[in-house]
């Protein structure tokens, strides 16, 4: 996959940490980022290391409106999946950066989801646009 539409790359408003350098087996939830006041239009930086022989991952974002955590005047908002914003790796794609755009998005926190089947060298960053992101192809 390739970001094509380096225009909207002058809008970036943040950029943060989304999962740590790592290798995944099984499932890693991230710590949520706060990106209320950054923009509706989230891109996922996936940068892919070694993939075991045989293994998939699925990488994901979900949103919740208070990270799951309850205060005085809101019950917590468990995280949830943010729709259209999956993409599933294979071996086909080690040593590669592979990209989730997410257009819309009504909660204030976002994280990242790894769910792998054998060992997978993952990192993901979040940036915040407040534009549209451009055409993300295969």
């Amino acid at each position: 996959m390739s970001y094509n539409d380096h225009d909207d790359l002058q809008y970036l408003i943040a950029r943060a940490q989304g999962l740590p350098a790592q290798s995944v087996n099984g499932t890693v939830n991230a710590t949520g980022v706060n990106l209320v006041e950054t923009g509706a239009f989230v891109l996922a930086v996936i940068n892919v290391g070694t993939v075991a022989s045989g293994g998939t991952a699925t990488v994901k974002l979900q949103s919740s409106k208070n990270n799951n955590t309850a205060d005085a005047s809101d019950a917590a908002d468990a995280y949830a999946d943010i729709t259209g914003a999956t993409v599933s790796l294979t071996g086909s794609d080690a040593n590669s950066i592979v990209y989730i755009k997410c257009q819309t998005r009504a909660e204030k926190y976002v994280r990242v989801v790894a769910i792998t089947t054998d060992a997978v060298l993952l990192a993901v960053d979040l940036e915040a646009h407040p534009l549209r992101i451009g055409t993300v192809q295969t």
